[in-house]
């Protein structure tokens, strides 16, 4: 029933816009922005319902697309119309060009160009106060965001994030990495209200990633329980996300739920075969179940696909206990050993030598 009031309450609300035929209800290029402006909220809110529906509502979701294809329609006419002369067609064109050469420095990590051409197509889209050019000035405004995320420059990146929602308040995209330099900045409860915004612009598959996100900040506030959730919302969206599940058996493990953990990283290692992160909380996990030798093989999957790192003292760590638990103590003193080149787990690995060559005890996770 709601459904269906749904529908008519749509089918209502969008007859002003096919009870006119033709192009008499833009009589001029002032009515044709205020139109098209209309036309793009309303085409954004079937997008949304069409997304929301369930498997099996056939009716409606054809109901939906039949308006969705004539406001498509409507909103060709209205760009016809705002191009205007030749002139403006080509600054329209020049505007969408500036944005496109900025996409292209941005994805060879030519920064500076990227920006520069960003810039240069928000400057140009403003003076020409044109809705066509509405789209490049927030993408541009997004990709500049972007730039700065990736030289981590994550208070530069808020503004023009900003600017781009005041230009389309539903961009969820762009909620979505603020969130992400929220979190870079440690301001965890900003970053969990930008994801929020996101999802409540876009909750469907195409945003998969704030559920993602928002667990992963979760996981750094160590709020573990919502953080499951979180992934386990990810993944629902998008099952072949491996991270999802990489990270869901991270924060299951940090809980000692060693099963749920090890399938969930199983899974990870399934859809991503070379995820060395997988492979090492899988020998973690394999070490905490009594599972050694399947602890030494994630380990050995983890210096495998590990290919930047040239000193592997988490893996060796975990290799030399399940070597040391298997009753082969030389082969754990010799991987413990090795540990010490590596300064972020050298405390670790001396632990586990003294354990070992002092007291004849198994050190075990520190």
């Amino acid at each position: 029933m709601y459904k269906k009031l749904l529908l008519r309450f749509l089918t209502v609300s969008l007859i002003s816009v096919f009870a006119v035929s033709g192009l008499l209800f833009a009589q001029d290029l002032s009515q044709a922005k205020v139109e098209y402006e209309q036309v793009k909220i309303q085409i954004q809110d079937l997008i949304s319902q069409m997304g929301a529906l369930q498997a099996g509502q056939t009716d409606q979701y054809n109901a939906l697309n039949e308006d969705f294809e004539k406001l498509k329609v409507r909103k060709t006419e209205l760009e016809s119309i705002m191009s205007g002369d030749a002139d403006t067609k080509k600054k329209i064109a020049d505007i969408g060009k500036m944005y496109n050469d900025g996409l292209t420095a941005y994805r060879i990590q030519r920064f500076s160009d990227a920006l520069s051409k960003f810039n240069e197509a928000i400057a140009n889209g403003i003076a020409l106060n044109n809705p066509m050019v509405t789209d490049p000035i927030i993408k541009s405004y997004f990709g500049m965001g972007n730039v700065y995320y990736l030289q981590r420059n994550y208070t530069a990146m808020i503004e023009p994030l900003q600017k781009a929602i005041e230009l389309d308040a539903n961009n969820y995209g762009a909620y979505n990495l603020m969130g992400r330099s929220y979190d870079r900045q440690g301001d965890l409860a900003k970053a969990i209200e930008s994801y929020q915004k996101s999802l409540e612009v876009n909750n469907t598959k195409s945003n998969f990633l704030a559920h993602f996100n928002m667990g992963v900040t979760y996981y750094n506030m160590k709020e573990y329980t919502n953080a499951i959730k979180k992934f386990q919302n990810a993944y629902e969206l998008n099952p072949r996300h491996s991270n999802s599940f990489l990270y869901l058996g991270m924060t299951h493990f940090e809980l000692k739920e060693y099963n749920e953990a090890g399938n969930a990283l199983a899974r990870a290692t399934t859809l991503d075969e070379k995820s060395w992160r997988a492979h090492f909380f899988l020998a973690r996990v394999y070490n905490g179940t009594g599972e050694y030798d399947n602890a030494i093989t994630a380990a050995d999957n983890t210096m495998k696909y590990h290919t930047r790192k040239t000193k592997f003292g988490g893996a060796l760590i975990e290799r030399g206990i399940a070597f040391e638990n298997k009753g082969n103590n030389a082969r754990a003193l010799e991987d413990y050993n090795a540990a010490l080149l590596d300064r972020v787990y050298k405390k670790n690995a001396e632990f586990q030598i003294e354990m070992l060559t002092k007291f004849g005890k198994k050190g075990g996770e520190k």
